[in-house]
């Protein structure tokens, strides 16, 4: 029945970001919270099972003016986000730190994402709803 607060830390910042802008947000099966960092050009997770100053992480896109609108993560290691105005997708795998990014083959207007989950072992996939085109999009990675 308590309430907690947890203050948004002012680094890291990615290119571009000059806030933190937290929009969306979808928790995960560990009961963690993650949101796009739409201001601040990040993606944020937050575990309230952690010690207290240590519950937050933040994750700097390495793609400029990315501006992330939501997260979700896959529970196979890799969070997802998209932006409203990078025209992509991106997939950050927690482990190693790696980017990955799928340019989309139109103008996107990304203010929703939702989690294709993966199946016998495979990759998880993106939904990706378009506020202006009227359509959704499903992306797949091939590969890791």
């Amino acid at each position: 029945g308590e309430v907690s607060y947890y203050d948004i830390p002012e680094e890291p910042r990615g290119v571009g970001g000059f806030g933190t802008g937290m929009r969306r947000g979808k928790s995960d099966a560990q009961d963690r919270l993650w949101w796009g960092g739409f201001d601040g050009n990040f993606i944020g997770m937050l575990d309230p099972k952690l010690p207290k100053g240590k519950e937050l992480a933040l994750y700097r896109v390495p793609f400029p003016w990315f501006f992330p609108y939501d997260a979700h993560y896959d529970e196979r290691g890799y969070t997802w986000t998209g932006g409203i105005y990078a025209d992509r997708v991106a997939r950050l795998h927690l482990e190693s730190g790696e980017w990955s990014f799928y340019l989309l083959p139109f103008r996107a207007n990304i203010r929703d994402i939702n989690l294709q989950p993966s199946v016998a072992g495979g990759l998880s996939g993106l939904w990706i709803g378009h506020t202006h085109q009227g359509m959704i999009t499903l992306v797949e990675p091939q590969s890791k």
